[in-house]
């Protein structure tokens, strides 16, 4: 497992993203996996397909990436993008592959504490979904992938 840290949190609240790391990436049953904080300081999870699976080149919107369950629902679908970007959805850490499919999910609604904005805002009983959280989400997309590759 690879981490990187790029965000100044000095003016957020305290809370446990101030010692999460802000992108990690990492290889689940064959497939690699990905979490990136966004600007808000709210986690995604993403995880890699190759062109040999049947959902590869989906559309989020499509019927059958609906029916997998994660946080919230499937907010992403798309290639690799290369770029300088730390968000990027794409290898950073690892050795880059050309040619994934990135299919992943955000924390960022309506039940989901925004680190950025807990100054100013009351949350109730939202929580934050932290990194051992989203990992865990990342790693269950990443079995449900798994196991329609080898259906």
């Amino acid at each position: 497992m690879e981490t990187l840290n790029w965000i100044d949190k000095s003016a957020w609240a305290d809370g446990e993203w101030q010692q999460e790391p802000d992108r990690i990436e990492w290889v689940y049953l064959g497939l690699p996996c990905l979490i990136v904080r966004q600007n808000e300081g709210t986690l995604s999870g993403y995880v890699a397909i190759n062109k040999t699976h049947p959902y590869y080149g989906k559309d989020m919107d499509d019927n059958e990436l609906k029916s997998i369950r994660v946080h919230g629902k499937i907010t992403f679908s798309g290639g690799t993008h290369q770029n300088e970007d730390p968000r990027a959805v794409c290898h950073k850490l690892l050795p880059k592959t050309a040619n994934d499919w990135w299919i992943g999910f955000d924390c960022m609604h309506s039940e989901d504490v925004i680190p950025i904005m807990v100054n100013f805002f009351n949350f109730g009983d939202s929580t934050y979904k932290n990194i051992e959280y989203v990992k865990n989400q990342v790693e269950s997309l990443a079995e449900q992938l798994n196991n329609l590759k080898t259906e």
